[in-house]
C-alpha cells in the first residue's frame, strides 16, 4: 500500500494507482472498500486490460460479503459487475480471463450454472482455469 500512496503523490489522477489500492484492499478482505478504489479507477475513462474484470469480481463479492445491503442494493452490485464484464468482452484482449474471473464472481454469487457456462466460454478462450477453483465449482455441481 506504501507503494501505491507514494504513486498517488506523483499522479493522483493515475487510474492504475486506485486498482492498486483496490488490489491491496481485496487481499486484506476489505472488499466494499476495495470496490469503491475500483470505481474510481474505472471512473478515469480510460479502458486498462484486466481493470473491469478484477472491478467486476471486486463488485461481485462486496455484494456478497455485505450482509447489511438491501436485496436491491446487492442486485444493482451484481448488475453493476456483470456490465463490466460485458463491457470487458467487448474491449479486452485477454477473453479467457475475463470469463475466468466472471465464473468466479457467479460462483461466489451461488449461481452456479452460469459460472459453468463461464468456465466453457474461458477454456474456449483459452483461459486457465485455477484446478482449485474448478474442484470448488464441481462440489457445488457437477460439470455439465
Amino acid at each position: 500500500m506504501r507503494c501505491f500512496n507514494q504513486a498517488w503523490l506523483l499522479d493522483p489522477k493515475n487510474p492504475e494507482v486506485y486498482w492498486g489500492f483496490g488490489s491491496v484492499l481485496h487481499d486484506q478482505e476489505k472488499l466494499c472498500e476495495a470496490m469503491t478504489h475500483f470505481e474510481t479507477a474505472v471512473s478515469a475513462g480510460r479502458y486498462i486490460h484486466g481493470l473491469y474484470p478484477d472491478a467486476g469480481r471486486v463488485i461481485s463479492l462486496c455484494g456478497v460479503q455485505n450482509i447489511y445491503l438491501t436485496p436491491e442494493t446487492r442486485q444493482n452490485l451484481y448488475n453493476r459487475s456483470d456490465a463490466l464484464y460485458t463491457e470487458a468482452v467487448e474491449k479486452d484482449q485477454n477473453k479467457g480471463y475475463v470469463y475466468a474471473s466472471w465464473a468466479s464472481a457467479y460462483y461466489w454469487r451461488e449461481n452456479y450454472v452460469l459460472a459453468w457456462a463461464m468456465v466453457k466460454r474461458a477454456r474456449e478462450a483459452g483461459g486457465q482455469i485455477p484446478p482449485q477453483f474448478l474442484s470448488m465449482l464441481r462440489s457445488k455441481m457437477a460439470e455439465p
